[in-house]
């Protein structure tokens, strides 16, 4: 017997017949079809697990069972992080490490870290049901009010954004004043993306991206349209001075030449008239999505309840608002129903 009352494997670790003990054990084949979300932990701690992970020594089960609870520890501080839960007070007994030492398991057998990265951690509603968390985990868990991804930084930036949007989507916004919008929008996304403090994590990185890279191509043919309209409105103003002019009256073949230069003009200006609308609706139709997307994003890291405040502080009680809040009403219900038959939250 080694210290501590465990018998050691071959491998040291202490035996399965011990480790069983009031958990089921599962196998990773069928799990590995989908990881599902993932968090990151602290730095430090993803140090001290890797640390005691590569440990080539006799592995003792007090060092076995610090493992479990660094690991554990490190779990419970990003749920903290993110959603201001605190445990129950067995929490410990609710874990197992895996045959290997490193995969983190609930006392059911659902793995909580990640399959290929033991220092990653599924998100809290994707390894179990609401009533699940509530009995072994986080007694105060309440469905969708305790699973927000957003950091101050990130919803200040997507905030800022929207912002922005909106501004832009005003119905008697100047044309020439869109490609300004666009840019703004443009210069607060890569911020998002770019400023020290903001990560990414729990954004959807790639739609925000793709959004912004055809904002910018929209604005990019505006401009162009904008800029040959404006230098047309100059070639026309000089050919009609010219055509008004003594040499013009003068000589009719040159009034003619000027009066053929001016149709060719007024025929390019309105179809480049015509093509800076077509652009300017396009510019108008991207920046709405991008508007959608941060929307979405905002009102899923957001309560119902927050969300009617600000529906009902922006607008005010009104016909419109009240259907709007029934909306939000009816499709978070909706959504409750589905996680609860689903069984996942």
């Amino acid at each position: 017997m080694a210290e501590g009352g465990f018998e050691m494997t071959e491998f040291g670790r202490p035996e399965d017949s011990v480790l069983d003990e009031g958990r089921v054990e599962t196998t990773d084949v069928d799990e590995a079809i989908y990881e599902g979300p993932t968090v990151d932990i602290l730095t430090e701690d993803k140090t001290c697990i890797y640390k005691l992970e590569t440990y080539k020594g006799e592995i003792l089960a007090e060092q076995w069972e610090r493992l479990k609870e660094t690991k554990v520890d490190a779990y419970l501080k990003v749920v903290a992080k993110r959603t201001g839960l605190l445990p129950t007070t067995q929490i410990y007994d609710e874990f197992y490490l895996g045959k290997d030492g490193r995969m983190l398991y609930l006392k059911n057998g659902t793995r909580v870290t990640h399959l290929k990265d033991s220092t990653k951690y599924r998100t809290l509603k994707s390894i179990a049901s609401a009533d699940y968390i509530r009995t072994h985990l986080f007694p105060d868990y309440m469905t969708g009010q305790h699973d927000r991804t957003l950091q101050p930084p990130q919803r200040k930036s997507l905030v800022s954004i929207k912002s922005l949007a909106t501004q832009a989507m005003v119905e008697n916004t100047e044309p020439g004043d869109l490609p300004q919008h666009a840019s703004d929008i443009d210069t607060a996304v890569n911020r998002l993306f770019t400023e020290s403090g903001t990560n990414t994590d729990g954004l959807p990185i790639r739609d925000l991206l793709g959004l912004d890279e055809a904002l910018r191509r929209h604005r990019s043919a505006l401009v162009d349209n904008l800029a040959k309209l404006h230098q047309l409105d100059g070639d026309i103003a000089n050919a009609e001075h010219e055509l008004n002019g003594e040499e013009a009256a003068a000589d009719p073949a040159k009034k003619s030449r000027i009066e053929q230069l001016l149709s060719r003009l007024h025929d390019e200006r309105a179809t480049r008239l015509e093509a800076a609308s077509v652009n300017r609706e396009a510019l108008r139709s991207q920046i709405s999505r991008i508007r959608e997307t941060v929307t979405r994003i905002l009102n899923d890291d957001t309560t119902l309840a927050e969300r009617l405040r600000t529906l009902f502080r922006e607008q005010g009680v009104t016909i419109a608002s009240l259907l709007t809040a029934l909306g939000f009403i009816i499709s978070t219900d909706v959504l409750t129903i589905q996680n609860t038959l689903g069984g996942v939250v």
